[in-house]
């Protein structure tokens, strides 16, 4: 987490005073302690020295009392702490100890004490105390004298020293700082201002900050700050005009226009999206696509779940364009989308994308163009349609005539077997049977033409189960065994105005489709019923007849069911349909005022 200059700066400085304080306390004590132990020694070989002395003195003459006087009395000198004389051999023969806070005392019957191995003195540091063993000599070497010399003074000059560094220590620290917090606060108050007016840079460009002359730094910061102000402002004038001189070009523009950034986020949407989509420009600016419109998309891509676009043919979702455009940088371009907009609206469209690149060749952005072409996908449709019927038509009058000799020759035959064998005669049936198809057939191609030549339909009452019960008869012998035929005809069904022969036509276009989606068999079921307006019927009468033809074929996919009722679309091998027979089932349907259900 980042601190603050001026707390950094006093830590900093008293860490660095405290450190030096104690290094010079250390120092100096370490270096007075050395002089005063030196002082200490010498005084200590001193006294060892004039007690070897007088003890020689008093060992010639054999007075042990005079020198145990003499000696208590040298004990009671500052920092002695014990006395020892000894023979050449070791042996104790006076021994004085002196305790801090009492007087000296003599001790007796103590072991020997270790001497030198020569006849020189010696001094050596044991358990803090400066021991000294100083030889006895009058002439000869006589005995030892061992003093032991307490060094606590040292160790309270140490003490005393530390004191004193430390409060000397303290007293700079606090100096230092105050001299520090008064040194500081000017230049840390200006940054502080300086560090304010540039947070809110955004919002105050333009704007000036008075400048300080009192450091050169804070000076030329604020002159920086202060021409970064009038850059921005600048900038952000020329932006504003250029925006909105693109603004007025993009609402002169009838197409869609809507522009992101590298990360998919919405920048620009003119009016012409706005209407297309259902959103407007307040609402998405600044969002990602994804959080404003619906879109099925690939899973890597920043576009997904915006815009809603299918393909016309497959209604699959599409490759995301706006998406495909950040990641290869290339300009592309469609014709047969579907958008579908905020309130469910579905348009074909036409769209193209392109990368937003700037001076230095990087793209900073994508622009997706989009313009409505429903109507003129209708108007396509409609001419491709009405093209398809024409030719329909022309090729229904081409055969017509050839057609009505062929049945008229059946018929004129059947009607000379008909004259020559009698009923119950084994082929007076048969032959009825013939002469009747033939009829039929000529109804039939009277209806092709009054569909395709879009004549009015001679329509008259009709029992719809009567006329399914005639196409059963006639599909019995169409339909293989393999396909057992289920009829559900409901009783009481009212008569319908319609034309019967289009009416069995219709039945027998739906049952030979059902049979060849069958071809390992199966159950083909046809049913007719009653239908009221609880039952959603989309037109405005009470009631209607249906009919419905089923079968338990393998089904079709969606493409299929899009494009079932074309003109001259068959899933059939080639030379095994026409593409007319769902087609025809489909106009006369239409111009009996009916519709059609298609369940798969």
């Amino acid at each position: 987490m980042p601190r603050r200059l001026y707390g950094h700066l006093l830590l900093l400085v008293s860490l660095i005073l405290t450190l030096t304080f104690l290094s010079y306390g250390h120092f100096t004590g370490k270096r007075q302690a050395e002089v005063y132990l030196k002082a200490l020694k010498l005084n200590a070989e001193v006294i060892a020295n004039n007690l070897a002395i007088s003890c020689a003195n008093y060992l010639v003459i054999r007075d042990y009392a005079a020198m145990e006087v003499f000696l208590l009395r040298s004990a009671e000198l500052p920092d002695v702490r014990r006395i020892q004389v000894s023979d050449t051999d070791g042996k104790v023969l006076t021994d004085i100890v002196h305790n801090t806070g009492s007087s000296p005392a003599i001790l007796y019957g103590l072991p020997s004490i270790k001497i030198p191995s020569s006849a020189k003195g010696s001094l050596q540091i044991e358990n803090d105390q400066i021991v000294i063993y100083q030889p006895i000599t009058a002439g000869s070497l006589l005995g030892w004298v061992k003093v032991n010399y307490s060094m606590d003074t040292v160790s309270d000059m140490k003490r005393i020293l530390w004191r004193n560094s430390l409060l000397i220590g303290i007293a700079g620290i606090l100096v230092s700082f105050v001299l520090i917090l008064i040194t500081l606060r000017p230049p840390i108050r200006a940054i502080k201002r300086l560090t304010d007016f540039a947070r809110k840079l955004d919002d105050l460009k333009g704007e000036q900050i008075p400048v300080e002359h009192s450091f050169i730094e804070i000076e030329q910061l604020g002159e920086s700050l202060n021409h970064a102000s009038l850059e921005l402002y600048s900038a952000e004038r020329k932006l504003v005009e250029e925006r909105e001189r693109l603004a007025v070009t993009l609402r002169s523009i009838g197409d869609g226009v809507v522009a992101t950034d590298t990360e998919g986020r919405i920048v620009l949407m003119n009016k012409a999206a706005e209407a297309l989509t259902g959103w407007t420009v307040e609402e998405v600016e600044g969002k990602p696509l994804r959080e404003v419109f619906h879109i099925t998309e690939v899973e890597d891509n920043p576009l997904r779940e915006v815009f809603h676009i299918i393909n016309e043919e497959t209604r699959k979702p599409i490759e995301d364009l706006v998406g495909k455009v950040l990641k290869t940088g290339s300009i592309g371009v469609h014709y047969n989308h579907f958008l579908t907009s905020r309130d469910g609206t579905e348009r074909s469209i036409a769209d193209s994308g392109a990368p937003i690149i700037d001076k230095g060749g990087k793209i900073i952005g994508a622009v997706l163009v989009f313009r409505d072409v429903t109507e003129r996908r209708k108007m396509e449709a409609q001419l491709l349609r009405s093209q398809r019927i024409e030719a329909v038509g022309t090729l229904a009058s081409g055969i017509a005539h050839d057609f009505n000799n062929l049945l008229s020759a059946i018929m004129g035959y059947s009607e000379i077997m008909l004259e020559m064998a009698k009923e119950g005669d084994p082929f007076y049936k048969p032959a009825n049977i013939i002469y009747n198809a033939a009829e039929r057939g000529t109804e039939l191609v009277k209806g092709m033409l009054t569909i395709t030549q879009r004549k009015k339909i001679e329509t008259k009452p009709v029992d719809i189960n009567e006329v399914t019960k005639h196409s059963i008869e006639l599909l019995r012998r169409t339909i293989p065994e393999n396909i057992e035929i289920i009829t559900k005809l409901e009783e009481g069904i009212p008569l319908i105005m319609a034309n019967s022969t289009q009416i069995q036509q219709v039945i027998m276009n739906l049952s030979i489709n059902a049979r060849d989606a069958m071809p390992d068999g199966g159950i083909l079921t046809i049913e007719t019923a009653v239908v009221s307006a609880e039952d959603s019927i989309p037109w405005d009468k009470d009631s209607g007849v249906k009919l419905s033809v089923s079968d338990t074929g393998l089904g079709m996919d969606e493409d299929t069911k899009r494009k079932i009722f074309d003109p001259f679309f068959t899933t059939k091998e080639e030379g095994k349909g026409t593409g007319l027979g769902l087609y025809t089932v489909h106009l006369i349907t239409s111009n009996h005022g009916g519709y059609i259900n298609l369940y798969s």
